[in-house]
C-alpha cells in the first residue's frame, strides 16, 4: 500500500505556483518558476501571461512586491503583445507562403528539379527540389539558406558596428547559435553567439544587436555607463529596439532576453527572445533598480 501512494505520489505533477497582485481594472496573474539563479526576472510571453523567474528561496510576498514594483511595464507589455493576437499558424513551407528577410516580405515558391537548393530571386525564395519535395525536406533547404546568409550578414555587420567604437573594442569571434530565449550573448572570452533568425528582422536591427552585444565587451552590466556607451555609439538604439520588437511579433520569432536588446527591460548578458511563437518581453528588477 506505501509503494502504490509513493508510486502515486511521484507521478503527479506538482502544481503550478499562481499568484496575482491587484493593478487597475484588472489584476496581475503570474506563474513563478523557481530555480537556482540569484536574481529575479519577470517575463511577458506573447500570448500576455506572466512568469517569474524567482530564486528557489524568494518569498511570495517579496516576489508579489517586485511584480508590483514592474506592474506598469508588466501591463504595456500585455498590451503591446495584445494587437498581435491571434498568433500566427505555423509554417507549412508551400509555394506561396510569406517568409521574411532582412525586414521584407517574400513569397515561398517550390519547383520541381534536381537542384535541392534554396535561393531568392526578385521577391521569392525559390526552392528547388525533387518532385516539388515534402515540407520537411523544403523547411531544411529554405533554413539552410537562412543560415548561409546570416552568417555572411551578421559578419558584415560587425565590421561595420566595430568601426563606431573607434579601437576601443577588439575585433570577437562571432558564431551562430540557435537560442531559445535570446537575439544574441556574448562571453568574457570574447565571443559574440547571433541568433541565425535575427536575419528575419530589418538591417538596422542586426546592427543594434551586434553594437549592443560589443557594448558588453567594455561593459558587461547593464548600467548607466552601458547605456551611456550604447547611446553614444548608437543615438537612434532605442528605435531600432522598437522595430525589433514589432519585426519579432509580425514574423513569428518567439522569445528573446538579449541584454535589452528587443523588449527586455535591464536583463543582463545577452539579448533576449524566445523564439516558438512570438518575442517575450523580459524584465530584471534585480538589474532595473
Amino acid at each position: 500500500m506505501v509503494n502504490d501512494l509513493q508510486k502515486g505520489t511521484k507521478e503527479t505533477k506538482a502544481l503550478p505556483e499562481v499568484h496575482e497582485v491587484a493593478f487597475g481594472a484588472r489584476p496581475i496573474r503570474f506563474v513563478v518558476k523557481r530555480t537556482a539563479r540569484r536574481t529575479l526576472a519577470i517575463t511577458v510571453k506573447p500570448d500576455t501571461s506572466v512568469v517569474v523567474t524567482a530564486p528557489r528561496g524568494a518569498g511570495v510576498e517579496a516576489i508579489k512586491a517586485r511584480v508590483r514594483k514592474r506592474a506598469m511595464w508588466v501591463r504595456r507589455q500585455q498590451e503591446y503583445f495584445s494587437r498581435f493576437l491571434p498568433e500566427l499558424p505555423p509554417r507549412r513551407y508551400v509555394s506561396g507562403e510569406t517568409h521574411r528577410y532582412l525586414g521584407r516580405q517574400y513569397r515561398l515558391k517550390v519547383v520541381d528539379g534536381p537542384g535541392e537548393v534554396a535561393r531568392l530571386r526578385g521577391r521569392f525564395i525559390w526552392v528547388e527540389t525533387k518532385g516539388n519535395g515534402e515540407s520537411g525536406r523544403i523547411r531544411r533547404l529554405v533554413n539552410t539558406w537562412y543560415a548561409l546568409h546570416a552568417k555572411e550578414r551578421f559578419a558584415r555587420s560587425l565590421v561595420e558596428c566595430l568601426a563606431r567604437f573607434q579601437g576601443r573594442v577588439v575585433a570577437p569571434e562571432l558564431r551562430l547559435r540557435r537560442m531559445p530565449k535570446r537575439w544574441g550573448s556574448w562571453t568574457r572570452r570574447g565571443v559574440i553567439y547571433l541568433n541565425p533568425e535575427l536575419i528575419l528582422a530589418p538591417a538596422t536591427c542586426i546592427d543594434y544587436v551586434v553594437t549592443h552585444e560589443l557594448c558588453h565587451l567594455v561593459h558587461g552590466a547593464h548600467g548607466q555607463v552601458f547605456y551611456g556607451l550604447l547611446g553614444r555609439v548608437m543615438p537612434d538604439w532605442q528605435e531600432r529596439k522598437e522595430r525589433l520588437e514589432r519585426a519579432g511579433a509580425e514574423t513569428g520569432a518567439e522569445g528573446w532576453r538579449a541584454c535589452g536588446a528587443s523588449g527586455a527591460e535591464g536583463t543582463g548578458g545577452s539579448l533576449s527572445r524566445r523564439m516558438p511563437s512570438r518575442l517575450s518581453a523580459i524584465c530584471d528588477p534585480e538589474s532595473a533598480r
